[in-house]
């Protein structure tokens, strides 16, 4: 389901959902809207070409960078948890382990729920 439909957005997956593409598979739904940031930030997913390739990545809605790229500018090493202004200037906001809590950004202040 995600590679035929990709993380493209609430709106876009209900109206698959009400078109019976998802036939008794609502939890695909489900985590295809999850999956999704409904346009509201960029997702960046970052491997190595040879295990999971950009193609792939752009495929289903994210952005893609090359792991190894990505592990030396944002390096997790050196990263404090919360925000980060980079040597070039960017700001970003870093979560150690991301996948353990659901997160909400007020404002400019990302808060765990």
């Amino acid at each position: 389901m995600t590679r035929t439909y990709g993380y493209k957005g609430r709106d876009y997956v209900l109206e698959l959902f009400r078109k019976g593409v998802f036939e008794n598979r609502i939890m695909a739904a489900a985590h295809l809207i999850q999956g999704s940031s409904d346009g509201r930030f960029r997702i960046t997913y970052c491997t190595r070409p040879e295990n999971l390739s950009k193609e792939d990545i752009n495929r289903v809605g994210y952005d893609w960078m090359d792991y190894e790229e990505a592990a030396k500018l944002y390096n997790p090493e050196i990263l404090k948890e919360g925000w980060n202004t980079l040597e070039n200037g960017e700001e970003i906001y870093f979560v150690k382990t991301p996948a353990l809590v659901l997160w909400k950004a007020d404002g400019v202040s990302p808060k765990c729920l």
